[in-house]
This record gives structure tokens, sequence and C-alpha cells, in this order.
């Protein structure tokens, strides 16, 4: 196939344009040849490289940052809702959940758990979230 595009190129062109077509299409043909070949082969290192990266993975804050930024970009009709959802959820839960939904200024050890920090344990631990909130409720 190759071989037709250099006779069309030479009928288009006059003798200085069939010699630099002859040297380009055999060049043109060595790469091709060349990344067929190596293709294979890089393939199957690129997997490999990928099975052995290390693991990467959200922890705790992590979590907790992305659900307050959630929070954080609601428009005031949703936040509204959520803060009447959050209030409603800690009806009779005072002591264990916070005022706030998302309280910015929690550190590692918190009085209280906000809606940001469930979400972020939830994100961390394979259990049901009945389970879950249980653990969290019944928790001092």
């Amino acid at each position: 196939m190759l071989g037709v595009h250099a006779v069309v190129v030479r009928s288009d062109r006059g003798r200085a344009g069939r010699q630099r077509t002859d040297r380009t299409a055999l060049g043109l043909s060595r790469t091709v040849e060349a990344a067929q070949n190596t293709a294979p082969a890089l393939a199957i290192a690129s997997l490999q490289l990928l099975a052995t990266a290390p693991a990467l993975a959200s922890v705790y804050p992590e979590h907790r940052d992305i659900a307050l930024e959630a929070v954080r970009t609601l428009d005031a009709d949703r936040k509204a809702k959520f803060d009447a959802l959050w209030e409603e959820a800690r009806n009779g839960q005072d002591k264990q959940l916070c005022p706030a939904g998302a309280d910015v200024e929690q550190d590692v050890a918190p009085p209280c758990i906000d809606w940001t920090a469930l979400s972020a344990i939830a994100g961390e631990h394979s259990c049901s979230s009945n389970d879950m909130l249980e653990i969290v409720l019944g928790s001092s």
C-alpha cells in the first residue's frame, strides 16, 4: 500500500520530488514497522508499572474535606434544607451530634460529630449505615 502512495506522488511531481518521496516513504515504513514491533512490549511494560504502583486512597481528613466543600457550595435553598434535615437528625442526639452539620472549626478530637464527619466515617468503614450510626451514637 505504501508503494501505491509513492507512485501517485511520483506522477504528481517531477524527478526531484520522486527521490525525496522514495526516501520519505522508506523512512515512514521503517517507523511504522518499528512502532508495530514495540507496541506489545510497551503495553506490557505499562501494565507492569500500573501493577506495582502504590495504591492511592482517600483517608478520613480527605473524605471530611470533600464533604465540607460539598456543603459549602450548596445554594441558599439547598443549604436551608440541609440544615433542617440535620436539625431533625440531631433530635434526641444533641450530645453526640454537633449543632452545625458542617463545622469548619472541628479538629481531630471533636466533642461531637457533624454530618461531614459521618460522611467521612462512612467512607472509611465497611459496615451498614445502621451499624455505623449505632457505633457513633453509642460513643461518648
